[in-house]
């Protein structure tokens, strides 16, 4: 099979291939040999789909059409495939709307036991914890996520910003430059790189 790229200008282009690559799992899981059978699951199909949005936010040529592809796997993110775990992701949204922190995070706990694998529970959770400055609780949680999921911006992002505000400025600028191979165009991280860059410089000299 030949290797392509496509480059989303816009949401109906996203959600089409959404729908192009589930069909194309179904059948090509239809089609297999049967002493080969390939099990198609909605979390492999959700991987699947996650590489190759990754693929095309590296790639991305302008900040509009990553800030598409990046709306698009923030989305996928939220599938959880669980009723369960949707409702108590809700509900913990709700908490935190009214700033009950103690409320949502008890909610969380419990998404991150039923559902270990859901990256969104442990990255919703570290947030909190990052807020209340629990640093250490919220590495954790990003580290568990980054385990799952190595290119989410998101958590990334969060880990470059625990690094930083605990004083370890070499170890946030290079996960800064990390998080701009992942997605050329975040949102405030190139300006941590510049500033990261004249401070830990300014350390060595």
């Amino acid at each position: 099979m030949k290797h392509f790229k496509i480059h989303f200008t816009n949401l109906e282009s996203v959600v089409f291939f959404f729908f192009a690559l589930v069909i194309m799992s179904f059948v090509g899981g239809a089609h297999a040999n049967s002493d080969q059978k390939t099990e198609v699951t909605p979390e492999k199909t959700k991987t699947y789909i996650l590489d190759k949005l990754y693929s095309n936010l590296k790639s991305a040529k302008s900040s509009k059409s990553a800030g598409t592809i990046a709306g698009a796997i923030e989305e996928l993110w939220l599938k959880s495939g669980s009723d369960t775990v949707d409702l108590l992701m809700h509900r913990a949204g709700i908490a935190l709307s009214q700033n009950n922190q103690t409320l949502a995070l008890e909610l969380l706990d419990t998404v991150v036991v039923l559902k270990p694998n859901y990256t969104e529970g442990w990255s919703r959770r570290a947030k909190i914890y990052f807020a209340e400055k629990a640093y250490s609780k919220a590495l954790l949680d990003l580290r568990r996520v980054l385990a799952l999921d190595p290119q989410n911006f998101r958590a990334v992002h969060g880990l470059a910003m625990t690094l930083q505000e605990t004083g370890k400025k070499k170890q946030a600028l290079n996960v800064y430059r990390k998080l701009l191979k992942i997605h050329p165009f975040m949102p405030s991280a190139q300006n941590a790189v510049e500033e990261l860059v004249r401070e830990v410089e300014g350390q060595d000299s």
